[in-house]
């Protein structure tokens, strides 16, 4: 499984260069992020390199259109994971 270090980078790859990231992590199918307990802000355009809140950090992931109904977490998860990360957080 992927550790949270790992899935910071690969999730920051994949959005940079997927042709790129297959090479190094395969099909983000595939993935197991069963031992992942940090999604924050994986696929989302305010995060930076290191995987922290970076408004507009991440021009990429704007146009990102990655088929994440696959990948290998529990639906409920990956729901979760995609209205609550992908989004800016919620501002005082």
């Amino acid at each position: 499984p992927l550790t949270d270090v790992q899935f910071k980078q690969s999730s920051w790859d994949w959005v940079q260069d997927t042709s790129t990231a297959m090479a190094k992590w395969g099909n983000i199918v595939g993935w197991d992020v069963s031992g992942v307990k940090d999604f924050s802000y994986a696929f989302s355009k305010h995060r930076n390199a290191a995987g922290l809140y970076g408004k507009d950090g991440n021009p990429k992931a704007s146009t990102f259109n990655g088929d994440m109904s696959k990948a290998n977490i529990k639906p409920s998860v990956r729901e979760a994971v995609i209205a609550k990360y992908s989004a800016a957080p919620a501002t005082a």
